[in-house]
This record gives C-alpha cells, sequence and structure tokens, in this order.
C-alpha cells in the first residue's frame, strides 16, 4: 500500500473507534461543580446536568440558624439561585415582595423565584458557618477540602473531551 492509502485507512479506524466509543459510552453530564482554593487547584468535581440542582447550606453567621441556598445550572451553563431557605426572619435574610415569593413550608421560610445568575461564587468558610455543599445524595464540608478562612470559588464548569476519561 502506497503512504497516502495507508493514512485514509488510518484516518477511516479512527473515525470508526471514536464513534463507536461514543456510542457504547456515556460520558456523564454536561457539567461539573467545581470547588477551587486560591491557587487555582480544583479541590472537588461533582457532575451536574443542564436544570440540575445543588444546595450551597450553611450556619447564618448572626443568628447562627440554618440556611439553605438552592442553585441550579442555567441552560448557558451558569449558576442560578433559584430559592432560600431559612428558619427566622432579621438581619441578612431576605424579605421583601421584590426579592422573591417568600412562603412557609414546613416550618421553613422559603424565598422562590430569584433567578439570579452567577459565574461563581466566592466563599470563606469557616467552622462556626460550617458551609456544605449538597449535591445528589452527598454532603460535602467545605473545610475539608481548604483551611478555614481560605478564599474559594465555586463554578460550573462544560464537559471537555480532556475529562472524558477522568
Amino acid at each position: 500500500m502506497s503512504g497516502p492509502t495507508v493514512f485514509r485507512y488510518l484516518f477511516i479506524f479512527i473515525i470508526a473507534i471514536t464513534g463507536i466509543l461514543f456510542g457504547f459510552f456515556d460520558f456523564g453530564s454536561p457539567y461539573y461543580l467545581e470547588l477551587v482554593d486560591e491557587s487555582g487547584v480544583v479541590q472537588l468535581t461533582l457532575p451536574l446536568d443542564e436544570g440540575e440542582k445543588f444546595t450551597l447550606s450553611y450556619s447564618h453567621s448572626v443568628h447562627r440558624t440554618p440556611v439553605n441556598e438552592i442553585f441550579q445550572v442555567s441552560a448557558k451553563g451558569q449558576l442560578m439561585l433559584v430559592a432560600t431557605e431559612f428558619t427566622s426572619l432579621g438581619v441578612g435574610t431576605p424579605f421583601l415582595p421584590e426579592e422573591g415569593e417568600l412562603k412557609e413550608v414546613d416550618g421553613k421560610l422559603v424565598l422562590e423565584g430569584l433567578n439570579r445568575v452567577f459565574n461563581q461564587l466566592q466563599i470563606r468558610p469557616h467552622p462556626l458557618t460550617k458551609h456544605c455543599l449538597l449535591h445528589r445524595q452527598g454532603r460535602y464540608l467545605l473545610t475539608d477540602y481548604v483551611g478555614a478562612g481560605t478564599l474559594v470559588t465555586v463554578r460550573v464548569i462544560e464537559r471537555g473531551i480532556d475529562r472524558l476519561f477522568n
């Protein structure tokens, strides 16, 4: 076989194998939720589907009561705050009509209809505030991944070809 013919068959073979791999394997969710430390190192990666919800949970710094901020992945792959759950009104808790629709559900105050979009969240977790991510069936305490007071970034990224085999 001549050189060009060999390359043509090799090219066809590679395309065929690639098609088979993509046809037979489910490569998972189209997005990842990442926790990135101050130096840019990814400390935690969680799969996310478009529209899937996850929660940032913490203890309110003034009231010392639990707060759940419920996010979902927007159609553009951004973080969208869709609701906040808390147990008492007061300093630092939203309550105005323009902030969303406030309801009482199972003894909790739930502010819905927020739909606030963020490119990323920056947090300084602390043992007192107990910041954690609630994702699917898991609970991920942020201070298990970074030191107390360390600036961390929570962001959504699209799955890339380099992540398919991780």
